[in-house]
């Protein structure tokens, strides 16, 4: 088992298409996002899950100088705050497979915060943060 470990998140713009939690829908969401913004060198994604309104939406971060009204994309902010985080080290599609247990396995936290959606932070080819948001005990 990979080791769960607790980190805090800022806040984050972002610029997203959103669709409906269907992994067809959301392979064609990632497609068309890498396709829009061009080149994934020096992009943070992300994919932010919303259980209470079936929505998934493929996400990568703004940076200066990014249109996205002219992409045909909405902006939107990750919610920053306290979450649980566990490191996926695979290849796609088997990565994919075990994002869905991790948020199983860290969604049974007595912790968990059903206020901000979970999130999935890309951080390379084969390399993802599962992030289950908790409450802060600050």
């Amino acid at each position: 088992m990979k080791p769960i470990v607790r980190t805090e998140r800022s806040e984050t713009p972002v610029m997203f298409l959103q669709v409906a939690d269907d992994p067809e829908q959301i392979r064609e969401a990632w497609d068309k996002l890498e396709r829009l913004v061009g080149s994934r060198r020096g992009r943070k994604f992300y994919g932010i899950f919303n259980a209470a309104a079936g929505t998934y939406r493929a996400c990568v971060e703004v940076r200066e100088g990014d249109h996205a009204e002219a992409l045909g994309l909405r902006q939107g902010k990750l919610a920053g705050g306290a979450y649980l985080r566990m490191r996926l080290r695979q290849k796609p599609p088997a990565m994919h497979e075990q994002i869905v247990a991790v948020f199983e396995e860290l969604q049974e936290t007595s912790w968990r915060d059903r206020g901000r959606p979970r999130i999935e932070f890309y951080r390379g080819h084969g390399e993802v943060d599962v992030l289950m948001p908790v409450i802060s005990l600050q």
